[in-house]
């Protein structure tokens, strides 16, 4: 997820996304970040 937070930010900087997007994109991001961990807690709670 950080790679993707990096791209986020670097594509603000170099103005290939508005101020806006950025926003939008990195509250999405966060939220498939909390998504990815709890399925991440799910998996290794799974009796083999």
């Amino acid at each position: 997820m950080e790679e993707v937070k990096y791209f986020l930010i670097l594509s603000k900087d170099l103005e290939y996304i508005t101020q806006e997007k950025y926003y939008e994109f990195k509250k999405d991001t966060e939220e498939i970040g909390k998504l990815l961990n709890g399925y991440e807690k799910f998996l290794k709670n799974q009796k083999p």
